[in-house]
C-alpha cells in the first residue's frame, strides 16, 4: 500500500506530542512491512518547504503561513491542495488525517480518507470542555469529520468521548474502529523482562498545565522527600500558563521555595530520544493527570519496564491494572499521589513485579506489532470497501 498520513508535530521536525510519536512509530511500522509511507504536515517553526527523508519515510513540511482572521482556514486548504497535488505524483492508496485541530476539509481525491481521533480536548476527557461553549479547535474537528469515510478510535475512553463532544458530527450508530496506538519496545530490553535503574529517580514528564497534575505532584513531593532524601523528582517539560496567564513553572518554584520542598529538578522540553533515555534511568515514572485522551508517554513508560503510576480516569483504566502493572492516583489528591510513590519507593517487589508486568502489557496489547497488524488490515478494507462503493 501507499499511504499518507497527516501529521504536524512529527519528531524530526519538533520535540514532538503523543500524535507525532505515534506517527512516527506507525510508519516505521508500516515501512517495514513494505508499505510506503508519506507523512504530510504544517509547522510554524519553518519558512520554506522542506522535504525529509527520515529512512524510507518522506516527511513533507509545509510552512504555516499567518494571515490575520484567516491563517487557519488557509492553511487547511492549503495542506489539502498538497496532499491532492502529491496523490497525483504518488498515487496514495489510503490517506490518514488526526482529529486534532481539525484539518481535514473537501479532498478532491478518489481514495479513502480516514480520520484517526487523539485529541485531548473532549467532554469527558478535558474538565473543561462544554457542549454549549465549545473551543473553536473543536469546532473545527467536529466540522472535519463528515470529510472522511472511515474512523479510528485510539481508546474506548477516546470513542465515547468524541461521540459525546462532535455529537452533530457523530451519530450514535456509526462505526468507529477501535484500534489502540501502538509503541515499540526499546531494543535494550526488547528480549528481557525487566530494565535496571541506575538512580533514585522519579520522572515526570508532559507540559507544565493545572491539567497534568504538576502542582498535586510538587505538593505530594514534600512528605516523599522528607522521607527519602536519597530520591530526586525530575520534572520534564514546556512551561505553561495558569488560568490567569502566569508561568506554571515560575508558580511551582514559588511553592518549593514557601513550603521548602527539598530535591526536585525542572528540565525544559526534550525530544522523545533524550526522553527514553531518561526513562532508562528513572526508578518510576508519574502521571497525576486530571484529564487525558490516550497518553503515548505512559505506555513508553510501560514500554521500558518502569513502575508507573497514573490516573483515575478513563485511560488510566485501560492501560493500568491497579496492583497489577502499576497504581492509579486520585489526581486531584496530593495525599493519594504521595502513597502510591512511597509504596513504589518502599517496596522492591511491587516495583519488580510492575516492572515485569508492564513490559507484558505492552508486548500483549500496545506493541506496534500487535496494533500495527491491526491498522494494516483496517486500512485494506477500507480500501476495498470503498472500491465497492
Amino acid at each position: 500500500m501507499n499511504i499518507c498520513i497527516i501529521c504536524n508535530e512529527y519528531p524530526l521536525m519538533t520535540k514532538g506530542g503523543g500524535i507525532g510519536v505515534f506517527t512516527e512509530v506507525l510508519a516505521k511500522y508500516l515501512i517495514q512491512n513494505k508499505n510506503n509511507v508519506t507523512v504530510i504536515g504544517i509547522y510554524k517553526n519553518i519558512k520554506n518547504k522542506k522535504i525529509i527523508n527520515d529512512g524510507l519515510i518522506k516527511v513533507i513540511c509545509l510552512p504555516f503561513y499567518n494571515i490575520p482572521k484567516f491563517s487557519w482556514e488557509f492553511n487547511r486548504w492549503l495542506l489539502c491542495r498538497s496532499i491532492e497535488k502529491e496523490h497525483r505524483k504518488q498515487k496514495f492508496d489510503i490517506v490518514e488525517f488526526p482529529d486534532y485541530q481539525g484539518w481535514l476539509r473537501k479532498l478532491n481525491l478518489d481514495i479513502p480518507i480516514l480520520i484517526r481521533l487523539n485529541a485531548p480536548e473532549k467532554v469527558g476527557l478535558h474538565d473543561g470542555v462544554e457542549l454549549d461553549n465549545l473551543s473553536f479547535s473543536i469546532k473545527s474537528e467536529a466540522k472535519s469529520i463528515p470529510f472522511a469515510n472511515y474512523i479510528i478510535g485510539s481508546s474506548l475512553s477516546v470513542i465515547k468521548a468524541a461521540k459525546d463532544t462532535y455529537v452533530e458530527s457523530l451519530s450514535d450508530y456509526q462505526k468507529i474502529e477501535l484500534i489502540y496506538n501502538g509503541i515499540a519496545l526499546p531494543e535494550k530490553i526488547n528480549n528481557s523482562i525487566s530494565s535496571k535503574s541506575t538512580g533514585k529517580l522519579v520522572l515526570f514528564a508532559g507540559r507544565l498545565i493545572e491539567k497534568k497534575g504538576v502542582y498535586d505532584l510538587v505538593r505530594s513531593w514534600k512528605n516523599v522527600s522528607n522521607k527519602h532524601e536519597d530520591y530526586e523528582l525530575m520534572i520534564v517539560g514546556r512551561d505553561g500558563k495558569n488560568n490567569t496567564g502566569k508561568s506554571v513553572l515560575a508558580e511551582l518554584k514559588k511553592i518549593i521555595y514557601e513550603e521548602s520542598i527539598k530535591n526536585i529538578i525542572f528540565k525544559d522540553q526534550i525530544s522523545i530520544e533524550q526522553l527514553r533515555k531518561l526513562f532508562m534511568v528513572a526508578e518510576i515514572c508519574v502521571f497525576p493527570s486530571h484529564s487525558e485522551a490516550f497518553s503515548m508517554v505512559v505506555l513508553d513508560a510501560l514500554a521500558h519496564g518502569k513502575p508507573t503510576i497514573y490516573s483515575k480516569i478513563g485511560p488510566g483504566y485501560e492501560i493500568i491494572e491497579p496492583g497489577v502493572n502499576g497504581l492509579l492516583c486520585d489526581p486531584k489528591n496530593p495525599d493519594s499521589l504521595e502513597k502510591c510513590i512511597l509504596d513504589l519507593i518502599e517496596n522492591q517487589n511491587l516495583k519488580k513485579m510492575f516492572s515485569k508486568n508492564s513490559l507484558k502489557t505492552i508486548k500483549n496489547k500496545f506493541s506496534i506489532e500487535i496494533t500495527g497488524k491491526q491498522n494494516l488490515l483496517f486500512y485494506s478494507q477500507c480500501i476495498e470497501d470503498y472500491r465497492k462503493n
